[in-house]
């Protein structure tokens, strides 16, 4: 096991523009019983604590000019009134804005000053000094491949692309002033090392662990830090037992009875010009998705064309389908391996018939010519929308680590990035939060990243699972 105790203090190569005691924030100022206060519309994905920052102003301070923000988290549609420091107010008192004019701005503009690039360091747990409001955030991050290797196997591309997305997170959050504790841990594929971790004091302070990957390893970690408040983000697995008895969980993958419910809603909206085309057998014959699937489609009483499996090897497929529908062949099994056979058929019933194939994401890089319809939790980069952040996150990529991508969508290092960057903000919301009805509204809120949006949805007394889950029709 390799343990880093690092405070991140790396630039992601642009300067912040960092705003000092006595400049002018720009945002419309007014003037409320003799206070100045700005009128602030909260930005998407920004919460009490990282407001309290921008402004730095305590956090119950603002709580008291918006009571609102007791109960629940900002939202886009409020206008908070969050007080201008003191030396600001001073400067404009000169220049007073009418109490009946709430739409008011300072006209001068704010010279923003900038700030040098920040050399790497590397400093001991005694350096750590907190520059901004709030806590320093503990992670421990654990690797699923051993980093000291001389050689990897490309089965742990994914990994290594995906980590390469969480260290560019931690990196833009260092920016933006907040103070990282960092252990990292090589597990490879091994529960003994896993279970070494028992004596490790930092794991059983962490505010959060990003990893393990495999679920025999996040069952060992869970019941490793049954004892602590510890957050543990699987950002791979979508079957975890102890999500339904653990609330410290965050799974990002849907369960496939989760993409089975909003697959089969899709099809129940077009149910008047689809037919369903399912390989007569059992369902013991099924894959669990797929089984969830058929259950799903039974329950909305969508009706289902069995159709034998010789009928598609003398191709004689034509025969079931229906030339005036969409017809949705779904398959027995998701391993693709048990396609293979079929598919040179089943590509040429699609040259003559409207034929779709129910498939799954493993499927994407392999070589189905006709058109695929397929649940997904990521969606296309709009580059239009986010021009800028995605433009600045291809140089960052680049400058920092250049390789080769081991895919090209989904991109795990864009997942590694989205789901970091969201961990930080509640991990930023939650501290020094115990009620547990604002810590489920702070962990539910939605989230819009690059890749990926994430809408975590608490599963009773237990974990959160991400269901921002969507229908793709290639």
């Amino acid at each position: 096991m390799k343990k880093i105790l690092m405070i991140i203090s790396l630039l992601i190569g642009v300067n912040v523009l960092s705003f000092g005691q006595d400049t002018i924030l720009p945002y419309p100022i007014d003037t409320i019983n003799g206070t100045a206060v700005y009128r602030y519309t909260p930005e998407k994905s920004i919460g009490l604590y990282r407001i309290s920052v921008n402004f730095g102003l305590p956090m119950g301070e603002i709580v008291q000019w918006n009571p609102q923000l007791e109960k629940r988290g900002p939202q886009l549609t409020d206008v908070l009134l969050i007080p201008v420091k003191q030396t600001i107010a001073r400067k404009i008192e000169s220049t007073p804005v009418e109490e009946s004019h709430p739409a008011a701005i300072v006209s001068e503009q704010p010279v923003l000053p900038q700030t040098e690039p920040v050399a790497p360091t590397l400093l001991d747990t005694s350096s750590i000094v907190t520059l901004q409001a709030g806590k320093v955030i503990r992670l421990a991050v654990v690797l699923p491949f051993n980093a000291k290797a001389i050689t990897r196997e490309a089965a742990d591309d994914r990994f290594y692309d995906f980590y390469a997305g969480v260290l560019l997170a931690i990196r833009q959050a260092e920016m933006l002033g907040q103070q990282f504790e960092i252990h990292t841990y090589d597990l490879s594929r091994t529960d003994n090392r896993l279970l070494s971790l028992a004596q490790d004091t930092f794991i059983h302070k962490a505010d959060a662990v990003i990893g393990p990957v495999y679920t025999p390893q996040i069952e060992a970690l869970v019941e490793l830090t049954k004892d602590d408040p510890t957050l543990i983000l699987a950002p791979f697995s979508s079957s975890i037992p102890s999500i339904n008895k653990t609330n410290r969980l965050l799974q990002f993958n849907p369960t496939s009875k989760m993409e089975a419910e909003v697959m089969v809603e899709y099809l129940n909206l077009h149910k008047d010009s689809l037919q369903c085309l399912v390989i007569r057998g059992t369902q013991e014959d099924m894959s669990t998705s797929v089984r969830d699937i058929y259950d799903e489609l039974n329950r909305w009483n969508i009706p289902l064309v069995e159709i034998p499996l010789q009928a598609i090897l003398n191709d004689s497929l034509t025969f079931y389908t229906d030339a005036n529908k969409t017809n949705l062949f779904i398959f027995h099994s998701d391993r693709y391996s048990h396609l293979n056979v079929l598919m040179p058929h089943l590509h040429k019933a699609a040259e003559t018939g409207n034929l779709v194939l129910l498939s799954h994401y493993s499927w994407d890089n392999e070589p189905i010519r006709m058109p695929k319809l397929l649940t997904s939790v990521f969606h296309p980069i709009q580059e239009d929308s986010l021009a800028v952040e995605w433009e600045l996150y291809q140089q960052n990529y680049s400058r920092y680590f250049g390789h080769t991508l081991a895919s090209t969508h989904p991109r795990f290092d864009l997942l590694g990035f989205d789901l970091t960057r969201h961990l930080i903000l509640i991990l930023q919301e939650l501290q020094d939060i115990a009620d547990p009805v604002y810590r489920e509204h702070i962990l539910t809120q939605p989230y819009s990243g690059i890749q990926e949006n994430i809408i975590y949805q608490h599963q009773q007394e237990g974990g959160y699972i991400n269901r921002s889950i969507s229908v793709v029709h290639q």
